[in-house]
């Protein structure tokens, strides 16, 4: 710019000194409003007194003086000194001309925008214009010669950006600039021009970048499955972006982290290449990544048969006849059961479930694997073995005892009244029997006093041992187990009464087991019947004489010389929460169940 300014004042001296066009006055006053009123051009008159300090008559300088105009009000007008129309008339004629503008905003003539500063007028137009009018500029704009508004290269949009001849300001951050891309920028004129996205400075470089092309695809899981089956696939994870995948038809999933699951939907080959994945950021999207192995999903083979079923129980074992069996495979979803079994036992309920319910009809011994099952599946047919029976099944006659028999019930078969003397049942079922004490094969009277209780006396034995069993042979003391269920079957309680209405002799308040109510007439082939016959406590072998029936269990307590028993009265079980335990010196009833 500095060397402009010199040319500038080059033709201007030049131009004084060669035109005589251009005048100037001598002794001009150098009041302000004298100078600015002034139509004088210049003051270059070494002898005016404007031009020495007020204590000499050195000349302190000379210089031009330019007219102050305040371009945005200002206009070029039309010189009437010419005539209309002709070539004089026209603006082009002022290319050149230079002023001190001392206004700011649009300037009238040309419109640019003007501050305080030097201007020189340009207008190249060579063609008359028939009516100029105030405010035309013909052509003509006003540009700032030094210290005036600068080029104010634009870019479209609003920001600017410094390069080595254009200034382009206010910058955004975070925009981002493709690569090769060009910026349209439009000068004061209305001038267009366009810069490479290279050559811009360094603070136009994008600042925002988008994401890296993801990393290598990992298959988590193999990469052959079967329809309906999945495959997961990672690629490395990136911080702050989020992932699309695109996955070829035939595959479904859809994820936006850096891992997808996809499941197979059709069958076949889905190339390498043919599951890709881009990371995207605020900036936009990163390359593609793309699969390297296949994906094949296979259709699913002909299923195969179930599996031969688990291992068979039958319960109870042995039965009487007349009363129920139940067989029993574990279950499995989704499947049914075929049983075969033979024509003497009768089915009930349904046939198809993994246990099933015969009734049995003869006594006799149904051998191991006399009844078997298969699995079926409606889908693929049925299992290619059977599980069966792995023990015989003994149904036996009720035995014929002196009570009249024996009945089923919480699968066991138990006798029709107490045990006797050792090895003998009482003769009915509502008679008392006698008194044991627990693993102990001595009988003691159950009324009455007795000599030679041995008091405070425990067995320590661990079970009850056959030699000591006091039932009858083929029978045995319960277990625990069994006289709990026996409780849990159904009963009522009867009094003496009934029972003498019913035929029970003697009569004793009881509870019938296998009814939930008094029967009209009272079977020892259907009915169980536990009569109140009291008993002998350990610490005296006295009767203990309050009104309750108690009866022993084969199985052992954890506590000390303690076992397992169950008592009763006509309120229930008693006296504490059950299952309860007793010392085993005190001498109980025992009704026994068939071995």
């Amino acid at each position: 710019m500095k060397k402009t300014i010199i040319f500038l004042s080059v033709i201007l001296m030049s131009s004084v000194s060669s035109y005589a066009q251009l005048r100037y006055q001598e002794n001009i006053t150098t009041s302000a409003n004298a100078l600015i009123n002034s139509p004088a051009f210049l003051d270059a008159t070494s002898h005016n007194p404007g031009n020495h300090r007020h204590d000499t008559a050195t000349i302190v300088g000379a210089g031009l003086v330019f007219p102050r105009v305040d371009l945005t009000t200002a206009a070029m007008p039309a010189n009437a000194a010419y005539a209309a129309g002709t070539a004089a008339s026209t603006r082009w004629r002022f290319d050149g001309m230079i002023v001190y503008n001392v206004g700011t905003g649009t300037a009238l003539t040309g419109g640019s925008d003007v501050v305080p500063g030097f201007y020189y007028y340009e207008n190249k137009t060579t063609t008359a214009t028939a009516s100029p009018t105030i405010g035309n500029n013909q052509g003509g704009i006003w540009k700032p010669l030094g210290g005036g508004k600068n080029t104010g290269w634009e870019v479209v949009g609003g920001n600017t950006v410094t390069t080595n001849h254009v200034q382009i300001s206010n910058i955004t951050r975070n925009v981002s600039i493709p690569d090769g891309a060009q910026i349209v920028i439009v000068d004061e004129h209305g001038v267009m021009s366009t810069i490479d996205i290279f050559s811009l400075c360094e603070l136009c470089r994008p600042i925002c970048e988008t994401p890296a092309t993801p990393g290598e695809m990992t298959f988590i899981t193999p990469s052959t499955i079967d329809v309906g089956g999945t495959v997961t696939i990672m690629v490395p994870l990136v911080s702050d972006v989020t992932y699309i995948w695109v996955l070829p038809n035939g595959l479904s999933g859809s994820s936006n982290t850096n891992s997808i699951t996809i499941t197979g939907v059709n069958a076949g080959t889905y190339p390498a290449g043919s599951i890709t994945v881009m990371a995207f950021n605020e900036c936009g999207g990163s390359g593609v990544r793309t699969s390297t192995i296949d994906v094949v999903v296979n259709e699913i083979d002909d299923c195969d048969p179930p599996a031969t079923p688990g291992a068979m129980t039958i319960t109870p074992n042995p039965v009487n006849v007349g009363n129920n069996i139940t067989a029993t495979v574990p279950h499995v979803p989704g499947i049914v059961y075929a049983w075969t079994y033979p024509s003497s036992l009768t089915l009930v309920g349904s046939p198809i479930g993994n246990s099933v319910t015969f009734t049995t009809t003869i006594a006799t011994t149904y051998p191991a694997g006399s009844i078997s099952v298969k699995a079926i599946s409606a889908e693929c047919g049925e299992s290619a073995a059977a599980s069966a029976s792995l023990v015989a099944v003994e149904v036996q006659n009720i035995p014929t005892l002196p009570c009249g028999g024996a009945v089923n019930i919480g699968g066991a078969v138990w006798a029709c009244s107490n045990v006797d003397a050792p090895g003998t049942f009482a003769a009915t079922s509502s008679s008392s029997g006698m008194f044991y004490q627990w693993n102990r094969r001595t009988a003691w009277a159950a009324t009455g006093t007795v000599s030679g209780f041995p008091v405070n006396s425990h067995d320590t034995g661990t079970s009850w041992t056959a030699a000591n069993d006091p039932c009858p042979t083929g029978w045995r003391v319960p277990t625990g187990t069994e006289i709990e269920n026996l409780w849990a079957a159904s009963r009522v309680y009867i009094t003496s009464a009934q029972s003498n209405s019913l035929g029970l002799s003697p009569a004793r308040a009881g509870y019938i087991f296998g009814t939930s109510s008094v029967p009209a007439a009272f079977n020892p082939a259907v009915h169980l019947f536990l009569p109140i016959a009291d008993g002998r406590h350990f610490s005296s072998g006295n009767l203990i004489g309050q009104g309750w029936g108690y009866y022993w269990s084969s199985t052992v307590s954890s506590r000390t010389n303690e076992s397992y028993y169950i008592s009763f009265n006509s309120s229930g079980r008693g006296p504490v929460t059950p299952p309860t335990t007793t010392f085993r010196g005190n001498a109980f009833n025992v009704r026994c169940v068939k071995q």
